[in-house]
């Protein structure tokens, strides 16, 4: 839509949004689960602005939750600043959440059917677009203020189905309201996300969720007002060059930076990374979260290394085909990097190691042991089938909730079904589903590809040197279990070495004590001593001048 057109789309809405609307009017929230205070909301209609020199309705809310977790509380902060036409449906959007340190931006512009957003979770941002109805409202998890608009300018007589744009999801979905029970001056309305909405007097003044036992209520509280500031990419160091790099083949196209010494000349020793299982971005910013990748890769390029670091495909600048994407896959997207820095005139080909953490455990000796690789370090690596690590992750989910031995018999026998569909090529739909599984209905074609795979077999090809680094309060990998097995298939391997941190995690940082899952969302250097004997041990064997 060119701006005259735009301009003119607007000159024929009406200039004040119709109901209860005023500038400056506010709805505050009081939060509770199971009758306990957990947290707070407040939202304000701030009234009629501009945008962009056109004219348009700016909302401003924010919900704080202080949620239980295993031993501890998690803070959890959102804020949303939307601007609509007069007809309530979303023009633009800034969305913005903090959990625990990490942190995300959503921000949205929506143009002839479709929302293009921006999503920056860490410091790397990727544009993402998809097509919305025009009559679409906007929807974002905890926002009840959103709801309240939609009950505003779609009166329920009976019953109303409407159509929400979800920021979380980011895809549209029909919304159904049934009026359920009449109130004076209003009426109890259900609808299809499991609600209950006391909607009197043209507001909104109770929302409740059964299942899970919250309830929103309005009330005259003062809600002490925040920012969530974006997330900042780490600071460039002054000891290091940075060039950026594209890695095209076909419909694949990987992007990355490559980090020097300042200063280096001549062929110089290099690595890459290969990541763990979820999107990362090139710094190893996954969800918001920061891994802490940069640091590692950082502290090895002022020890001499070239280092380069991608975008996983789907994440920050790299695109390509995300349907049915398999772990083979994956393992295509690390050979695509490795030929790339044996390609470039200032790698000396002879002397390239990768550096697999987790997932990327499993498919840097895959790749290692097609040759041409100097040396191969496994992080956090898995010595058992992924599958298999994720049936136990997900029991030991659901134990640290408090779940009992029956639930934990049938969600383990829901668990194995639900495997051997995947397996088997048929998953079942993602209704009737536990939460935990259906998340993997999405990606079945990269857990069928895992499922049943050997990671010992493939590391006991490898002849170049290895080095295996575990944390010992590693949740997800388990020290006691997958480092055993690990050395077992490097036992007569002629140069390797194992280690185990006591104190460190899954990324290398020191974990709280009992370790939990939850120490991820916590800001956390990675740990010195385990830079030292990374650093030590790759410059021994690709002995950088």
């Amino acid at each position: 839509m060119g701006l005259l057109s735009l301009v003119l789309a607007f000159l024929q809405e009406p200039t004040t949004l119709p109901g209860p609307y005023r500038a400056g009017q506010e709805a505050r929230w009081a939060i509770e689960q199971a009758g306990k205070r957990i947290g707070d909301g407040v939202a304000r209609y701030e009234g009629e602005v501009a945008l962009a020199g056109l004219r348009a309705h700016l909302f401003r809310e924010q919900v704080r939750l202080e949620l239980p977790a295993p031993g501890s509380t998690l803070e959890q902060r959102f804020t949303m600043e939307l601007w609509t036409g007069a007809d309530g449906h979303p023009l633009r959007f800034d969305f913005r959440a903090q959990v625990g340190d990490a942190r995300t931006v959503v921000e949205g512009l929506v143009v002839e059917g479709q929302v293009e957003l921006s999503v920056l979770q860490g410091p790397v941002a990727r544009s993402q677009s998809f097509p919305v109805a025009p009559e679409a409202f906007l929807l974002a998890n905890n926002f009840v203020g959103h709801i309240e608009l939609v009950l505003a300018l779609s009166p329920v007589e009976t019953s109303r189905t409407v159509t929400l744009f979800s920021v979380n999801l980011g895809q549209t979905f029909p919304y159904v309201l049934r009026r359920v029970e009449e109130l004076p001056e209003g009426a109890i309305l259900e609808d299809s996300l499991g609600e209950r909405l006391h909607f009197v007097a043209g507001r909104l003044e109770r929302v409740e969720i059964p299942a899970q036992e919250i309830v929103f209520l309005r009330t005259e509280e003062p809600v002490a007002r925040f920012e969530i500031q974006r997330p900042v990419r780490p600071g460039a160091d002054e000891g290091l060059e940075r060039e950026e790099v594209r890695i095209d083949d076909g419909a694949v196209s990987l992007a990355g930076t490559v980090t020097r010494p300042k200063g280096a000349t001549g062929r110089l020793p290099a690595l890459t990374f290969l990541s763990g299982s979820g999107l990362q971005d090139r710094e190893g910013f996954a969800a918001g979260m920061d891994l802490g990748t940069h640091e590692i890769l950082d502290h090895l390029t002022r020890a001499g290394f070239l280092v380069l670091r991608v975008d996983d495909r789907g994440a920050g600048e790299s695109t390509g085909p995300m349907e049915d994407l398999t772990f083979d896959d994956l393992v295509a997207d690390g050979r695509r990097v490795l030929e790339h820095l044996r390609a470039r005139p200032d790698v000396d080909p002879e002397r390239i190691a990768l550096l697999g953490h987790s997932e990327g455990g499993v498919s840097a000796p895959i790749l290692a042991a097609e040759g041409g690789v100097a040396a191969v370090v496994l992080l956090a690596a898995p010595g058992r089938p992924v599958d298999v690590l994720l049936r136990e992750q997900l029991l030991a989910g659901r134990a640290a909730a408090g779940a009992g031995a029956e639930e934990l018999a049938r969600f383990g026998a829901d668990m194995d079904a639900f495997l051997t569909a995947v397996a088997a090529g048929t998953p079942p739909p993602a209704a009737g589903l536990a939460p935990e599984l259906a998340t993997f209905v999405p990606r079945h074609a990269w857990l069928r590809s895992h499922i049943g795979r050997d990671p010992l077999a493939v590391l006991a090809r490898v002849a170049c040197p290895v080095l295996v680094l575990q944390g010992a309060r590693d949740v997800q990998v388990l020290a006691d279990r997958d480092t055993p097995a690990l050395a077992g298939a490097l036992e007569k391997h002629p140069d390797h070495e194992v280690r185990v941190f006591p104190t460190l995690d899954h990324l290398f940082k020191v974990a709280s004590d009992p370790p939990s899952s939850l120490d991820y969302l916590r800001a956390r250097p990675v740990d010195a001593e385990f830079l030292g004997v990374l650093t030590a041990w790759l410059t021994a064997r690709l002995a950088p001048e």
